[in-house]
């Protein structure tokens, strides 16, 4: 059986018994406790303290591999976030990602849906701009407007720049080897 299969399986219960399935549980560990404490009774005082220390040392070992396993899990989560998203640092990561994360949505989902809903935009647009900034071709020197062109030059210019260009652009194709 699965969590959620435990879980439906004790919603249903408590649902049959006009309860909620918190009410429940609480009423099944006091239950437990008592018939626990009634055994404890009839055993001898150093076996019932014995076995209320072992019981005890298994509630605090449940909980240190329970620590264990959401450690190790985030750890896996931040190791997935850098994989796709390498650039963005921890200070970076909003708050909301941080909550939404709290509800069990895994933080590269978090953060691709912070990006998805437009909060992101602005940084998405950043970082597209820099990168056709690296790619593109150095602009054409306005300054120098009796220069000659090349050929691709004239070929990364925008329709207007060519427009103005007309009679560089003209005087250039001579010079050309095609």
């Amino acid at each position: 059986m699965t969590k959620e299969d435990i879980y439906e399986a004790l919603c249903d219960i408590a649902e049959d018994m006009l309860t909620t399935p918190e009410e429940l549980l609480s009423f099944l560990a006091a239950q437990s406790e008592q018939i626990g404490q009634k055994q404890r009774e009839t055993l001898p005082p150093e076996v019932s303290g014995y076995l209320s220390n072992a019981k005890a040392e298994k509630k605090q070992h449940r909980a240190e591999l329970k620590a264990a396993e959401e450690e190790k899990g985030l750890k896996e989560q931040i190791k997935a976030f850098k994989e796709v998203y390498p650039e963005v640092g921890a200070e970076e990561i909003p708050e909301t990602v941080f909550a939404d994360m709290q509800k069990g949505i895994p933080l590269v989902y978090a953060y691709a849906y912070y990006l998805a809903a437009g909060d992101g935009e602005s940084r998405y647009a950043e970082d597209v701009n820099k990168q056709n900034a690296r790619m593109a071709m150095p602009p054409v020197n306005e300054a120098d407007e009796n220069g000659e062109l090349t050929m691709d030059e004239v070929e990364a210019m925008p329709p207007a720049a060519v427009k103005k260009n007309y009679p560089r652009i003209l005087k250039s194709i001579g010079k050309w080897r095609l």
